[in-house]
């Protein structure tokens, strides 16, 4: 007589409990391993994220906290400090990370080149 081992749902994490013969196996969803689907993968391992950011291993996913100056899933894409115009007659501006630079015209002088 077979007595099903899956009636006491041994599988943790919402895993799919199959009966054998005096056994069980537990087919886990993804993000999850382990013979009763119990322990987390952690998806940081790989170190996914970009530019020294911080990685968050969740279920099944992981989330980036990027550092200043970058944005992005992954962290990956340097932000345009640029893009806001911040520099002022007829400067150029140049992009950092979270930071610009205006190059001035000749006369001109400030951070931003404000001041004539």
């Amino acid at each position: 007589m077979n007595i099903d081992e899956c009636e006491s749902s041994p599988c943790q994490n919402d895993g799919t409990c199959l009966d054998k013969m005096n056994a069980y196996q537990c087919l886990c969803h993804k993000g999850v391993e382990g013979a009763m689907c119990e322990i987390n993968r952690n998806e940081c391992l790989s170190s996914p994220c970009k530019n020294n950011a911080t990685c968050i291993d969740g279920y099944d996913h992981f989330s980036c906290v990027c550092l200043p100056g970058w944005e992005g899933e992954l962290c990956d894409v340097n932000i345009d400090e640029c893009f806001s115009h911040p520099c002022q007659n007829d400067a150029t501006c140049v992009d950092g990370i979270d930071s610009h630079r205006c190059v001035c015209q000749p006369g001109v002088s400030g951070i931003n080149c404000q001041q004539d």
